[in-house]
């Protein structure tokens, strides 16, 4: 017989699109070859032999070139089926660590080798660090776009438009995951590399909703352009129109007409502690499930205690 309990929490989340066909920017691993011909550009290889049990890119250090261990690309398209119209490719340029990026592109990661490498966030390489590495990737974008904005973060910035290009265990020194692959049953790599498509201001075309006619996002920028726009909260920027995103500490704001209207969230940072009343229980394990609350998806989080007695 066992002894159960149970303590529900329902958090909000946001859909994880990194590899939606609705994304402006797609990126993702695939065996070989990116397609060059469809716009596809090669950032790197993982090996072959480190997957998680779904054949999913996990715990693998990268190469530079193709080989018989190494061929499973990650690959990134501008996805042409947004537009209707091809707007050209990113452009990787690796050069030596301790180089310059080629004028109008900028530093996006390094690596300690040509193959068989450990990688880093470029915004963590300090001078010191430099020497550690022999090779540092510049990515430039196609003119229609002021610059790819490249982060590295453990919140989900997917509705904001961002898309996950890959995974890592450490921004210094870090092995690759796809963005899908799993260890341990459900975990992830914590760190995902998030990017978006900025666009250059001066090609910004905003629908009447303040949606932008390339990737139907919302953009505070289209109040130079719509103005019915002006009061458009740069916290919408790339947000879906209709979603709620967040403000501030404490509120969300809806990104729709009339753009002022907000909501107090429960937004925290805080660690929540599960326990049993006198520590009865020493088994305590967690189940997470997708509903719906208030018409919004929410995952509900189940403690129970599963302890025989």
């Amino acid at each position: 017989m066992k002894k159960y309990f149970m303590l529900l929490l329902l958090i909000t989340i946001f859909s994880f699109e990194a590899f939606s066909a609705t994304d402006l920017l797609s990126c993702g691993f695939k065996m070989d070859f990116c397609n060059t011909s469809a716009g596809e550009t090669t950032l790197f290889y993982a090996n072959k032999n480190f997957n998680d049990t779904n054949g999913n890119v996990l715990s693998s250090n990268v190469a530079l070139n193709r080989d018989s261990n190494y061929n499973k690309v990650l690959c990134c398209n501008i996805n042409p089926s947004i537009t209707g119209v091809n707007l050209g490719s990113l452009n990787a340029t690796n050069i030596l660590a301790d180089s310059t990026c080629p004028v109008n592109s900028e530093e996006f990661m390094y690596f300690t080798n040509n193959t068989n490498a450990r990688v880093a966030f470029a915004s963590n390489v300090t001078l010191e660090r430099v020497s550690n590495y022999s090779t540092k990737m510049c990515l430039s974008v196609p003119s229609e776009f002021s610059r790819l904005n490249i982060f590295a973060s453990s919140e989900d910035y997917s509705f904001a438009g961002y898309s996950c290009l890959y995974r890592t265990s450490n921004l210094l020194n870090g092995v690759v995951s796809s963005c899908d692959a799993t260890f341990d049953g459900s975990k992830k790599y914590s760190t995902v590399v998030w990017a978006k498509l900025i666009e250059n201001s001066d090609s910004l075309k905003c629908n009447s909703d303040c949606t932008s006619k390339l990737d139907g996002r919302v953009y505070s920028g289209c109040g130079a352009k719509v103005s019915t726009c002006t009061k458009v909260s740069p916290s919408c920027d790339g947000s879906v129109y209709g979603s709620w995103v967040k403000y501030d500490q404490y509120t969300e704001v809806l990104c729709a007409e009339p753009w002022l209207t907000t909501r107090q969230t429960a937004f925290t940072t805080e660690s929540i502690e599960v326990t049993s009343i006198n520590n009865k229980c020493s088994n305590i394990i967690q189940k997470k499930y997708s509903v719906i609350l208030n018409n919004e998806l929410v995952t509900m989080s189940v403690y129970v205690c599963n302890e025989e007695i």
